[in-house]
Parts: C-alpha cells; sequence; structure tokens
C-alpha cells in the first residue's frame, strides 16, 4: 500500500513538472513567436488596386511587430497615407522605396525591407560595387565592361555615392554604418536611383570613374534585368559579398579571379572556416563565421566540435573569431564559454568586426567579449548595429502582390548593460545575463582598396604585430 502511494505522488508530481513545462512553452510561444494573418484579398483589377491591397495588408505590420514606438507608428500610417495619395503615378520602384520608407520608421536595424531581396525585383547596371574605406568601388562587371574593374566610383549623374547613400537613407532604419555600408545594392539599379531622384532615366545612368591606371572616364551604362545574371551570396544576411573571388556566371568578371585569396576570403562556400595562423609568437586558431546557423549541409554544432578538438591539438597562443562577414543566425553562450576555457591565462581573444557584423554576429562577439575577459581585444570597424536592438522570430509578412517581405520582430537585446526586462527580451538570452558596454574596437583598422586588390587583410597583420609585440615585452 505505501508503494503504491508513493508511486501515485510520484506520478502526481511528474504530471505537475509536465503541466508547468507546457504551460511555459505556451507562454514562450505566445510571447516570442507572432502569428500573423496570411494576406486575403481578391485578384487585383489593375496596377492601382494591387499597390491599395499591399498597403492595406502592411498596415497591419505594427500590430505584430514590436518595435515601434507611439510615434513611429504614426510616421509609419502617415507614410502610408501618403504613398496612398498618389498610387496612380507610383512606379513598381518607387513603391518599392516608398514601402521601404514606411517600414524604416521603426528605426530598428532588424526591422526593414530587405535591399538584398529588392535586388531581384528591379533592374540592374551591368556592375558590381563595394564599399571601402577609401570609397566605393567596381568589383564584379559584365565582361564587356571589364575595363572598368578596380575603378572607383566617382560620381552617378553627377553626385558622389556618399551623397546617394544619404538619399537613400531614409528607405533604411537603424544604425547608419549598416545603411551605409548596404546603400550599394540601390546603387546598382538604374530604377531605384530614377525613383530616388538621382537619375533621369530609370533604365541608364551615367557615371563617372577614376580608372586603376589613372585616368578618368565616363560612361552612359544601361539596365540589365532583375537582378539573376550573379547569384546573391548564399548566405542571406551577410549581403552579397562581392570581394570574394567566387566562381561567377560566364559572361562576368571579376576584379580577383585567379588569385589566390587571404584567409577572410578563402573558400567562399563555406559559412564556417578554421586554420592555424603561424606567427613568431607561436601558433594561432582563426575562425571565421559567415552564419551562426545551419547552412545546408554545413552544421554549426559539427563546425563547433571540430574546433574545439583543434584546440585540443595545438597550445593556441591567441584565437581569432573573425566576424566580419556575419549576418546573424542563432547564438548561445555555448560556443565561446568552450573556447575560452581551453586557452591559457595569457592567450588573446581576437574578435574582428565590421558594419557587416549584424545580429547573431553581434551576439556572438558579446559573448566572446564577455567571456574572454582581459584577454578579448575587438579588431576591425564597428559593427553594423547599436547593441541595444529588437530581433527574434523574424516571420515574414510578405504583401500579396509587390512580393515585399517585411519581418516581424518582437524581442529586445540589450548586449551593452544586459537585458532584464522579463516581459519585453528574448528570455533564452536573458539567461546568460552578458553585457559588455561596447563593441567598439579596441584597435580599429578599416579595409582600404589598396589592401583589398593587393590580397593583404590589415587587420590580420596588425593581429600579428600585437601577438609578436606581446611576446617581446614578456621576454623583456
Amino acid at each position: 500500500m505505501a508503494k503504491k502511494r508513493w508511486r501515485k505522488r510520484l506520478l502526481f508530481g511528474i504530471g505537475l513538472v509536465l503541466i508547468a513545462l507546457a504551460v511555459l512553452i505556451g507562454v514562450f510561444v505566445l510571447r516570442f513567436v507572432p502569428f500573423p494573418p496570411d494576406p486575403d484579398y481578391p485578384r487585383p483589377a489593375n496596377r492601382i488596386e494591387a499597390f491599395r491591397q499591399d498597403l492595406d495588408y502592411l498596415r497591419r505590420y505594427p500590430e505584430y511587430d514590436w518595435t515601434f514606438t507611439d510615434s513611429e507608428e504614426a510616421a509609419f500610417r502617415a507614410t502610408i497615407s501618403e504613398l496612398e495619395s498618389k498610387l496612380d503615378s507610383l512606379t513598381q520602384a518607387e513603391f518599392e522605396l516608398g514601402v521601404a520608407r514606411a517600414v524604416a520608421q521603426a528605426n530598428n536595424a532588424h526591422t526593414n525591407v530587405s535591399p538584398i531581396s529588392r535586388r531581384a525585383r528591379v533592374n540592374a547596371l551591368p556592375l558590381r560595387f563595394a564599399w571601402f574605406d577609401d570609397g566605393l568601388y567596381v568589383v564584379l562587371a559584365d565582361a564587356t565592361y571589364a575595363d572598368l574593374l578596380g575603378a572607383r566610383v566617382v560620381s552617378i549623374e553627377g553626385q558622389t555615392p556618399d551623397e546617394i547613400a544619404g538619399i537613400f537613407r531614409p528607405t533604411f532604419g537603424g544604425h547608419a554604418g549598416r545603411a551605409h555600408w548596404i546603400s550599394s545594392l540601390n546603387m546598382e539599379s538604374p530604377e531605384l536611383l530614377h525613383a530616388a531622384g538621382v537619375t533621369a532615366d530609370p533604365e541608364r545612368a551615367e557615371i563617372k570613374f577614376d580608372l586603376p591606371e589613372g585616368q578618368q572616364t565616363s560612361r552612359t551604362l544601361a539596365s540589365i534585368p532583375a537582378f539573376k545574371d550573379v547569384a546573391l551570396r548564399r548566405y542571406g544576411g551577410n549581403l552579397l559579398k562581392y570581394i570574394a573571388p567566387e566562381p561567377v556566371a560566364r559572361e562576368w568578371r571579376h576584379l580577383m579571379q585567379g588569385q589566390t585569396p587571404p584567409l577572410y576570403l578563402s573558400q567562399p562556400d563555406a559559412p564556417f572556416f578554421a586554420a592555424w595562423i603561424e606567427t613568431r609568437a607561436g601558433p594561432g586558431l582563426y575562425m571565421r563565421l559567415e552564419m551562426t546557423m545551419n547552412v545546408g549541409e554545413h552544421i554549426l554544432s559539427d563546425f563547433h566540435a571540430r574546433a574545439l578538438e583543434t584546440l585540443e591539438s595545438r597550445n593556441a597562443r591567441f584565437v581569432v573569431i573573425d566576424l566580419r562577414h556575419n549576418g546573424g543566425g542563432t547564438v548561445d553562450a555555448g560556443f565561446a564559454t568552450a573556447v575560452t576555457k581551453k586557452l591559457s591565462a595569457d592567450s588573446k581573444v581576437f574578435i574582428l568586426t565590421s558594419p557587416q557584423t549584424f545580429s547573431g554576429g553581434i551576439t556572438e562577439a558579446a559573448y566572446f567579449k564577455h567571456y574572454g575577459g582581459d584577454r578579448a581585444v575587438v579588431l576591425g570597424e564597428p559593427v553594423g548595429d547599436d547593441l541595444v536592438f529588437w530581433g527574434n522570430a523574424g516571420t515574414p509578412m510578405t504583401l500579396p502582390n509587390s512580393r515585399i517581405s517585411v519581418y516581424v520582430w518582437v524581442a529586445k537585446e540589450d548586449w551593452a548593460d544586459g537585458c532584464d526586462d522579463w516581459w519585453l527580451c528574448f528570455w533564452p538570452t536573458m539567461l546568460t545575463d552578458v553585457g559588455v558596454g561596447t563593441l567598439e574596437p579596441d584597435v580599429r583598422v578599416p579595409l582600404t582598396f589598396a589592401d583589398y586588390r593587393a590580397g593583404r587583410d590589415p587587420v590580420i597583420e596588425r593581429l600579428i604585430a600585437i601577438v609578436e609585440t606581446d611576446r617581446r615585452a614578456v621576454a623583456q
């Protein structure tokens, strides 16, 4: 009889625990997994009705996305009303930028219409641009325009790239550095340039270049169809890594084609990559994480396990976590904790960042800085967002006719001071309670076009100098 009572109590206790877990999971799902409705509209009779349906659906966005303040939501709705007042005259590209401008009112870098996906819906120039510390340069070109590879863009229709980046700024909310860096995508489309008032013709643009040989030239370039000629970088969130000399379509040429790239550009198909760096002070393990999530057959946990095994094989003088092209993903503190525990007390933890370091890339950088402690050194350029932002969930709302997607974000992150509001903050990251104050580089090292063209990585060069200087200081 006693055994039966004990068994009943045990089962009752287990039942209570399971009920509590079910309730907790239910509350978590209701709080952090938004369920916006699918659009349900009849087939539009014309372009204007299609635009109107899209805006009607878009109006519901702040009902599910938590990033808007009251004033930002008012600005969002005012922008939609402004668009509605001129639907009969809007081009598709103007509508694209109008929707982007409405969503950008949230002033949160996650809460934007992706300029990456937009590029597949508009025409393009036969060139691809990339920002460097000293300007905007051509790194990819249709073979017909291969003579422009390596040219610096001086102006488009008389306006400098920086001026044009400013014109597009209202279409991308949040961090200014990320908005500037991603602005080059808009400049590659005559339709978008025309919609922004930069060019008079949506099918062509006059561009002035400084050529590598020192001369200056102006070209009027006609557009090519929607962006299907050169594949988007396969790891979505980190833009188009045009600067990587990956294979390109037969009729295109890359500036670095046929050259052996430095570590940060090697194996462009691999979202995770590790290699040893040899220095006079001893070896260091270099780890490049372009996404903190599984990508196809590339499994992040497998990479973590291999990297930790590699650290066991040699006494690392330092480790390098290269997050310069990391556009995000799902991150926990486990990898940073495990790596830093395997290092000696005097081993450095170098964290490499850039304006492309975003979302989960910022989270990973914060974890490595926190668990690296006094050993952690941030090198490169500032990250692509503030350390307080809204993210997580990322459920899409896709406008029914234009197919523009906006993503719903519901949880606050604070990597400056740690997030401690159980209603606003994302619970899993709250549990680690990490606040690092800042991720501003301890040593700022920009990437110039000359360094890129020469196949150099000035960040790694500076890192090695730091390691070897520390060794000499200890020896003295």
